[in-house]
């Protein structure tokens, strides 16, 4: 057992060094499609793989963005451990800056539709019964950008993102 831990330990340093390198695409793909088993968040966490994922949704392209969003997410998903290492390491900071900096000034199409739904999905899942995370959005000011969202998206799904955020 102990060589399975050593191996697991070996492989999410691995992962969050890709992170922060030229592959960070696709470590944070392999990191999103890992932690939909329930089993894997707590490990994703314990592991503390959530620091460069906060690093890359601050500073990526949007086709990084959308699988450090995804990571996070799903990471965070009915596991309190890890939405406390998201709000402690920044990341709630890093998607309302984000959503600020993406949000729309007309109505949406296409690409940006997908990369406001998984910025506007992470921030819903991150803050879905978590007192603190919902503070530090409301610190952040993330209201009026949120009403952006509303005022200009055409995507159903994330319209109703927003409107769970804001519930």
């Amino acid at each position: 057992m102990g060589s399975v831990t050593f191996k697991m330990e070996g492989l999410f340093d691995k992962l969050a060094e890709l992170l922060q390198s030229g592959r960070a695409e696709r470590a944070a793909e392999i990191l999103a499609e890992m932690a939909k088993s329930e089993d894997n968040r707590v490990i994703h966490v314990q592991e503390e793989v959530i620091p460069p994922l906060v690093s890359l949704i601050y500073h990526s392209p949007p086709i990084v963005l959308r699988q450090a969003c995804r990571a996070m997410g799903n990471m965070c998903f009915e596991c309190q451990t890890g939405r406390d290492i998201v709000l402690r390491e920044g990341g709630v900071a890093a998607l309302v800056s984000r959503l600020d900096e993406l949000k729309p000034v007309k109505p949406t199409t296409g690409d940006e539709n997908y990369i406001h739904y998984m910025l506007c999905g992470s921030l819903h899942t991150i803050s879905m019964d978590h007192e603190d995370v919902q503070k530090e959005a409301i610190r952040l000011n993330t209201l009026p950008i949120l009403l952006d969202y509303i005022k200009y998206s055409s995507d159903e799904k994330v319209l109703r993102f927003v409107l769970n955020i804001l519930a």
